[in-house]
Order: C-alpha cells, then structure tokens, then sequence
C-alpha cells in the first residue's frame, strides 16, 4: 500500500497538502480520501491499494479533484454536472493523440442488410444458437424473410409498430429480424409483465401487429389489429418466398421503441 499525495493547490483559502501514511502500510478501504481542517485551509490524503490502482491513476485523480474544486469555487452557484474536472492541457490529450483514427461509417447501410450481406459471405455458418437449437445464417435469412412479407401483407412498413411478446429463444430473432425486413419496428414486451402493462404498451407505441406464441396469449387479450402466433396451427408465411425484400425503410427511419420500467 502506498499514499499518492494530494498537490499543493493555489486555491484562495484552501490548501491541500500530501500526508504521509502511518507505518502500518495498510488502508482501510480500498481507495479513500481523507481532509482535515488546518488553519489555513484543509490537509489531505489518499490512501489505496496498490493491486488495484497505479500510482499515475490516483495522481491523475488527485489532478481531476483540483480542476473540479477550482470549477466549484469560481462558479459555487453551477450544478456539479456543469462542472468539468478535466484540465484544459488532458482535455486537448483526450481529443487528440488519443481519440484514434477517424473511420467513416456508413450511413446508408441497416442492420437487417448487413445481415444479408453475411449470409452472402457465410451462409452457412452458425447465426444463432439457443439451447438444441442452431440457425445458419441462410436459415436465419430464409425464415425471416418469409415471415417479413407476411408482415408486409399485413400492412407493416416504415414507421409503423410491431409488438414482439416473446420468451428468449432463436425464433424470437427470427421475427425482429423479419419486422425490420418488413421495414418496421419492434416493440419488446416482457411476457412474465402484468396484462396491463403489456396492453398499456400495446396502445402506447400503436402497434398495429402483436408477435407471439398461443401460451403466452392464452388469459390476456391484447387489443391489436392483427394478433399473429408463430406456433400456431395456421402459419401461411412458411408458404411465402424466401428470396429478400426489397427495403423500404432506410437508417432514418423508426428501429425500435423500447420502453424501460420505470416508463410512463
């Protein structure tokens, strides 16, 4: 165990100075820090375990405690997330030498295309595994295709919402896979949440189509135009052609729409 000395600061009635730590050579916590009033102004020490922390890190610390408490003196009436406790020479580091090169993205490019552009390279290839079960990428392409212009018949296309009540499993891929495909957007529906929070969330983000398996229907009738079961008895979209759609939706275009738990 070490003390990484607090630096001298030129603050106007404050000084923070480097203590050394008591001969133990052992620290409490794993990294704390210690201010005692003195007369003119505050004494501080760091004391942290050297298996966790470099010596170079608890100084930078320290460094960033300066710049925040210079920050909080000159603006005492700022929000502290207003505050920056970066330096003006390690803010110019940070943004240069370090950001790395700069790499265009491609903006005109999906996810659901990308992925058509590996099942070119890799059709075979594993996709996706899930317990027993594993998709090639040609699978993967195959059935979610089928299902996309199901879904396209059933009028889903660029911004419109679709509601995917589905427990974990490699055909729930399949189906967000197949609604952005279609051009749409998924809407994830926790299956062990109460009805109402599902049907609230239904109504909400106005999905016009629900994804789902018949157990996970069965006791809650969600209010949706058209409620589709992918282990149902009748499943027409296997008889659709597997080849891709043509996109309709580009990257601008509505994804997802997610909402967390503590959403309103």
């Amino acid at each position: 165990l070490q003390n990484a000395p607090l630096p001298e600061l030129a603050l106007p009635g404050l000084s923070v100075k480097g203590a050394d730590i008591d001969g133990r050579g052992s620290s409490q916590f794993e990294l704390s820090l210690s201010l005692d009033r003195a007369t003119d102004g505050f004494v501080g020490r760091i004391d942290y375990a050297t298996d966790l922390f470099e010596h170079s890190t608890v100084e930078r610390l320290t460094q960033h405690l300066r710049v925040l408490l210079e920050a909080a003196l000159e603006r005492p009436d700022a929000p502290l997330a207003d505050l920056s406790f970066v330096g003006i020479e390690e803010r110019a580091r940070l943004l240069g030498e370090l950001s790395g090169t700069v790499v265009d993205f491609d903006r005109e490019s999906t996810l659901h295309g990308r992925i058509e552009a590996q099942v070119a390279r890799t059709p075979d290839a594993d996709a996706v595994a899930f317990g027993d079960m594993t998709l090639s990428f040609r699978q993967l392409d195959t059935r979610a295709n089928q299902l996309a212009r199901h879904l396209r018949s059933l009028g889903v296309g660029p911004e419109v919402t679709v509601g995917l009540c589905l427990e974990r499993s490699a055909e729930s891929i399949v189906a967000l896979l197949a609604v952005l495909k279609a051009g749409g957007a998924f809407v994830p529906l926790d299956p062990s949440a109460p009805a109402a929070r599902r049907s609230f969330i239904l109504e909400d983000s106005r999905a016009s189509v629900l994804l789902t398996t018949r157990a996970l229907a069965e006791g809650w009738t969600p209010e949706v135009g058209t409620l589709v079961c992918l282990d149902g008895e009748q499943q027409p979209w296997t008889e659709l052609s597997p080849e891709a759609l043509a996109s309709e939706a580009g990257p601008e275009n509505l994804a997802y729409v997610l909402y967390t738990s503590g959403s309103t």
